[in-house]
């Protein structure tokens, strides 16, 4: 019967493709001659690399739409050792994502690893425990360094 239909089964020609059909070409190697000496750029140091040291806060201009840092949190705050008020750090979460070298686990100050990422738990009474990991790893950087001032 024609297309592979007898009394009610459809059944599939799995046969071989005849040898006189056309076959795919495939392209031939890529010449990278021309790659060979030329050197391998290396790739760009992270801004947490090239960061500088803040010594005074009131000499840092940002740029338009960037509030700067609520400037009672340091009225007395030690030579270059500053606090920052959360909406000031919220508005880098999205674009600050490297980790700093020196970053410790979660577990060595007091966090579970199955936190990490899970953004703003709730719990069963529905109110709301803001997790540290939900600001990114350099508000936890930036806690362990506050910790070490006021303990040392």
């Amino acid at each position: 019967m024609p297309n592979g239909h007898m009394n009610g089964i459809l059944r599939i020609d799995t046969a071989v493709a005849a040898p006189d059909a056309p076959r795919k070409r495939h392209p031939g190697p890529l010449d990278l001659s021309s790659t060979r000496n030329q050197p391998i750029s290396q790739p760009l140091p992270s801004a947490l690399a090239t960061a500088r040291i803040i010594e005074d806060l009131g000499s840092v201009s940002y740029p338009e739409g960037i509030k700067s840092p609520k400037v009672e949190l340091n009225v007395n705050a030690k030579h270059g050792k500053f606090r920052y008020d959360r909406d000031f750090l919220m508005q880098f979460m999205k674009i600050c994502k490297d980790k700093p070298d020196n970053l410790p686990p979660l577990d060595a100050i007091g966090l579970e690893p199955s936190e990490q990422g899970t953004g703003i738990p709730m719990s069963r009474g529905g109110s709301q425990r803001r997790s540290s990991t939900a600001m990114g790893p350099w508000a936890l950087e930036l806690q362990r360094r506050q910790r070490q001032l006021q303990h040392g």
